[in-house]
């Protein structure tokens, strides 16, 4: 049976029409309409898109009676323009003809919508409560499932996933869904070094070393009955993961300057940005605590995956600590935050949200006069879709030089200028990073 997520806060998508019926068991695109309503739309050849007596109708008066339609290109599907007077933007380039891929920004005038792939039962849409404060769609929700289903077992897992994608969250998710009693306790192991970690793991006796004053019970036996969280756990060094495989093997945890052990009921969630199974290869974790830690793995799906869940987010995080209603968005700002890639994941945008939500707190829109440098016009990603035939009009781009001093910049900002943490939330190399902040020098 799937795993039932609450509903609170969900945003739906109609169901209840011969579109979404007509779709059957098949995988098939379909653009799911952001602004200004939550509309779905199953591409297939003739569909046509308008304001009039089209298969789709879309509401702005800026949308042409007949604006564009779904045409055969090769290898797929395509939109067309029917010389309307607006445009047909996709990726936020003005198109005559475009083939249409999963994860494609449609704009028609100042309708906005993201192509997505449908697959199995058709679902509506749903921004789910996870746990209290931590919501996600259908990606997410997937994703988490199995974790939901096991975790009243005591199975150990792994939640791996870039940095900002909520692993901490999940870990927290999984310990609410086990049902277990005792303390959830989150070690972060990246910021620990040899010494301390021990000590801050498997506790210590007063007087076991120069600085113990008084006696201290470890993470681990503070967990008992309870959920350790080892964050980051590919920064343990070896002695320490030999001493930890030791405790999960045992049930039972000695400290520094104890001789006699302590018996736990140790529920493990481990987390990684890398690969674990990868860093055994390498030799930089040991074989046998991965296997002593892998009852599954849980892989979080980075934002740019899941860009469903990028308005209805930005506008619950507007919300919080706010009295009013949230101001609504146009439509070329919902265009840029569904299209930029997110580096720094679900931290980055509830950074951004806050930051927009503090500078603007009576505006009753918001426009793309809010966006950070970085987001205005991002490099295209290696596969972007790339036009059937020229463009109409111009595109500005910036060169993907300034647009990444722009990012580094900004991401240097959010770390508190931890160059390291920097370049692994923009996916780039400490040196590229260097050689770029050392060119802007210059």
């Amino acid at each position: 049976m799937p795993a039932q997520f609450s509903s609170d806060g969900k945003t739906t998508l109609p169901t209840a029409n011969s579109t979404f019926e007509a779709a059957g068991a098949a995988k098939q695109l379909f653009v799911h309409w952001v602004s200004p309503e939550n509309e779905p739309s199953f591409l297939r050849v003739g569909h046509a898109f308008g304001r009039e007596g089209g298969d789709t109708t879309l509401k702005p008066r800026s949308v042409s009676r007949r604006h564009a339609e779904v045409v055969a290109v090769e290898g797929g599907l395509g939109l067309s323009d029917l010389d309307s007077a607006n445009g047909s933007f996709v990726n936020r380039v003005r198109v005559t003809k475009q083939t249409l891929r999963p994860g494609d920004v449609v704009r028609l005038g100042d309708a906005v919508g993201l192509v997505r792939t449908l697959s199995g039962s058709v679902e509506p849409y749903e921004l789910k409560a996870i746990r209290p404060d931590w919501y996600g769609g259908p990606t997410l929700c997937a994703a988490l499932a199995d974790a939901m289903r096991f975790a009243p077992q005591g199975v150990t897992i792994v939640v791996q996933g870039e940095s900002g994608t909520g692993k901490e969250g999940t870990a927290r998710a999984i310990h609410a869904w086990s049902r277990r009693t005792g303390q959830f306790v989150p070690v972060d192991c990246a910021t620990l070094d040899g010494e301390l970690v021990n000590a801050r793991l498997f506790g210590y006796r007063k007087g076991a070393f120069t600085d113990a004053s008084r006696d201290h019970d470890g993470a681990i036996v503070a967990s008992d009955g309870g959920t350790l969280f080892l964050d980051e756990i590919l920064n343990l060094p070896l002695p320490v993961q030999s001493k930890l495989l030791r405790v999960l093997q045992e049930h039972e945890v000695v400290r520094l300057g104890d001789s006699r052990p302590t018996k736990v009921r140790l529920h493990v969630v481990a987390a990684a940005q890398g690969s674990i199974e990868e860093a055994v290869n390498n030799g930089r974790f040991r074989f046998d605590l991965w296997q002593r830690l892998n009852g599954m793995t849980v892989e979080l799906p980075p934002l740019r995956e899941r860009k469903e869940d990028i308005i209805p987010l930005f506008v619950r995080l507007l919300q919080q600590g706010r009295t009013t209603t949230p101001p609504s968005l146009e439509p070329k700002l919902i265009e840029a935050l569904l299209l930029y890639r997110w580096p720094g994941n679900l931290r980055e945008l509830a950074s951004f949200a806050q930051d927009v939500g503090r500078r603007h707190v009576d505006v009753g829109t918001l426009s793309k006069a809010v966006l950070r440098p970085q987001m205005i016009d991002p490099p295209q990603p290696p596969d972007a879709v790339v036009s059937d035939t020229p463009v109409k009009e111009p595109v500005r781009r910036s060169t993907t030089d300034d647009t990444m001093r722009q990012a580094i910049v900004e991401m240097l900002k959010q770390t508190g200028d931890n160059k390291s943490q920097a370049a692994r939330n923009l996916q780039i190399s400490l040196a590229h990073l260097n050689r770029v902040l050392a060119n802007m020098d210059k």
